[in-house]
This record gives C-alpha cells, structure tokens and sequence, in this order.
C-alpha cells in the first residue's frame, strides 16, 4: 500500500491564503462576509490541489469540515452541516462517482481488454468500423445513463482505450498514435 504524500510547503502557503482572505482582505461592497469567507475556504482549497498538499480526498473532506465548523453557509450549527453536505445528496455526483468505479474495475479486471477484443474481431476489419462501433455503443447505453461524464470518460473511453492499446497505439509509440487518435 502506497504511503500517504504531504507536502507541508503547499500546504501552509493554502493555509496563509485563507488566512489572510479571511482576516487581512475586507470583502468588497455587495458581498456579504460569510460569502467572502466562503470564496477564501475554496481558494485554499484549490491552491491546496493544486500544490498537491494531500491526497485530493483528502483535502475534500478537510474543505467539507471546515465549511461546515465555521458556518459560512448558514448561522446554525445543523444547517451548517447541511449545507457541506448537500453535495452528497445530487444523484448526479453519485452516476459519475459509480462510473469511475465501474472504469478502474475495466481496466483492473482485464474486462476492458476482453470487451475491446471482442470490437476487433466483430468490427475490426478498418478502423472507421470500430470507431463507428464504439459511437454506436455510446447510444446504445445513453439512455441509462445519462451523464456525457460517466459514460464518455469512464465507461466507453476505457474500451477505446484497451482497443487502441491491443494495436500497440499510444503516445509514445510514433508510428501507432493515429489509431488512438481515430478512436479518442
């Protein structure tokens, strides 16, 4: 298992700037406080990605905490809490998070592999046949699911992928990249 990675520079330097967005920087005329308090939580959270100071889930859950602890959002403690969380509740975020589920077990499993040999030899004989394969795969699961995200970037491109890798295709192979290309 992989160690945890933090770097305490970029860490501290997300820290300093909500700090000093918080108490040094007045908010601007029209915007109320909470909502300027609130923009220098995301600031530091994205300068904290950014610097790579953690683990991106990491750094969520710690942004999640800290909206809710200081109440930014909303003056009781409950609706606070609330609020962090309400993100949760979109069905949206959840197709998306399952989608990329479903994608590492493609590519973990071999699945992925197996489903793109099987394009090859039904459509395999040009490359424009399992291109229109694949878009017409993508129709054919569109109505189930719904999210351009979760079916393009993680159920369709890791076949796409595995189909472009069986050719021995990718970036770093010249003669191969135009396969990938076709097919991305």
């Amino acid at each position: 298992m992989k160690g945890t990675d933090i770097r305490v520079t970029s860490g501290l330097i997300s820290v300093a700037i909500v700090l000093l967005l918080w108490f040094a920087v007045p908010p601007p005329q029209g915007v109320t406080e909470n909502a300027w308090h609130l923009l220098a939580l995301f600031i530091g959270t994205v300068v904290a990605i950014i610097g790579k100071a953690m683990p991106i889930g990491a750094i969520a859950i710690l942004a999640i905490t800290s909206v809710a602890l200081t109440g930014v959002t909303n003056d009781s403690p409950s609706g606070a809490i609330k609020d962090a969380l309400s993100g949760f509740s979109n069905s949206l975020i959840w197709l998306i998070g399952i989608a990329i589920i479903i994608s590492r077990g493609l590519a973990k499993t071999g699945l992925g592999n197996r489903i793109g040999y099987n394009f090859i030899s039904l459509f395999g004989k040009k490359t424009v046949g399992i291109g229109y394969a694949l878009a017409l795969s993508e129709l054919v699961i569109a109505p189930v699911t719904p999210s351009n995200t979760a079916r393009g970037g993680a159920i369709i491109h890791p076949i796409m992928k595995s189909i472009a890798t069986s050719f021995g295709s990718s970036p770093r192979k010249a003669p191969l990249v135009k396969l990938g290309t076709t097919l991305l």
